[in-house]
C-alpha cells in the first residue's frame, strides 16, 4: 500500500502528481519527487493554471514555479534547475 504520496481523488479515480527531474547533458530520468501536499487549488495557482480543475497536463518547471513549490512547501529541497530539467506530472493511480 502506497502511503507517502500525495493522492487526490477526481472524478472516479485517484491522480497521484509528483515532479520529474532529467539529467540535462543525457535526457534521463534521474529522480522523481513527490509532493507534499494536496491544495489543487494552490497548486494551480503556482502553474498560473487557475482555470484547469484537474491540471493533467505536463507541465515545465521553471525557476519561478521551482521557488514557489520550495517556498510553500510542496517540495522539500531546492530544485537545481541548471541541472536538471524538471516537470510537473500525474498519472492515475489505483486507490490504495
Amino acid at each position: 500500500m502506497v502511503t507517502d504520496i500525495m493522492i487526490d481523488k477526481v472524478g472516479e479515480f485517484h491522480v497521484r502528481r509528483y515532479i520529474t527531474c532529467f539529467e540535462k547533458e543525457v535526457d534521463e530520468l534521474k529522480c522523481e519527487i513527490d509532493l507534499l501536499k494536496d491544495d489543487m487549488k494552490e497548486l494551480r495557482e503556482i502553474f498560473n493554471q487557475v482555470d484547469d480543475e484537474c491540471l493533467f497536463d505536463c507541465f515545465e518547471v521553471t525557476p519561478i514555479f521551482a521557488e514557489a513549490l520550495y517556498d510553500r512547501g510542496w517540495i522539500g529541497d531546492k530544485l537545481d534547475l541548471t541541472k536538471y530539467q524538471c516537470f510537473l506530472e500525474c498519472e492515475r493511480h489505483e486507490a490504495p
